[in-house]
């Protein structure tokens, strides 16, 4: 009885065995497929923040080709803006544009999910006067996402013409170790100089540097998500 007993735990601890051996000689991709289940899967999008900085100063009155600058800027700033995933928060700063003081910048439009309309319509309604100052408009932009949640990213769209006493690359840079990207989108003529400067600040502030006609790739570029 005693010996029937015996080969009973026997062979339980050799079927033991051989189930264990088993589970460690499945590949890691096989054991993970075992452990994990679509509905475990996240299937959330984690929201970001993108505050576009628009020039509406008096420079962007002049003309590219037989366009006008802030016009060009416009139609860009409409496609960017109904582009833009909807889970996104968007927000917008201006510098420039009739009725505002010399040298501010304005926060027309607060970051937030559900203010596309307001966006589209604040974009056709606006036109060129006054000063430029980038590095200002930068500061600005920041202090507007410092408490938004998920990755920060300023779009600056100009023509690159800066009247302020504030270094943008300085700026940017400074913004980049807060965690905040800085992306610019040239709407000028092609000046070397001014291009040259741009780039700088957009390399600075750890973002991507678009021309016009590169401006269909903004949006997918920067997919709203940090490196």
């Amino acid at each position: 009885m005693r010996i029937k007993h015996n080969m009973t735990l026997l062979v339980i601890i050799l079927f033991l065995l051989v189930a264990i051996i088993g589970i460690i000689g499945l590949p890691i991709d096989k054991v993970q497929e075992v452990k994990v289940n679509k509905e475990q899967l996240p299937t959330f999008v984690e929201a970001h923040n993108v505050e576009i900085v628009w020039d509406v100063s008096g420079s962007m009155w002049g003309k590219v080709a037989e366009d006008r600058k802030y016009l060009r800027s416009k139609k860009v700033l409409i496609d960017i803006i109904e582009s833009i995933p909807s889970n996104v928060n968007v927000g917008l700063r201006i510098f420039g544009a009739k009725n505002s003081k010399h040298k501010t910048t304005n926060l027309n439009v607060k970051a937030t999910t559900n203010n596309r309309n307001k966006l589209l319509e604040k974009v056709k309604q606006l036109n060129p006067a006054g000063k430029s100052p980038i590095g200002k408009a930068l500061i600005e932009a920041s202090r507007d996402l410092v408490n938004l949640e998920g990755n920060n990213h300023i779009l600056l769209v100009t023509d690159g013409k800066d009247t302020g006493n504030i270094m943008p690359g300085r700026v940017a840079n400074r913004l980049r170790g807060q965690g905040i990207r800085v992306h610019i989108l040239y709407v000028g003529n092609p000046q070397e100089k001014v291009e040259i400067n741009l780039k700088s600040i957009a390399q600075l502030g750890g973002g991507k540097y678009f021309v016009y006609s590169e401006k269909d790739k903004v949006v997918p570029t920067m997919n709203l998500q940090v490196e």
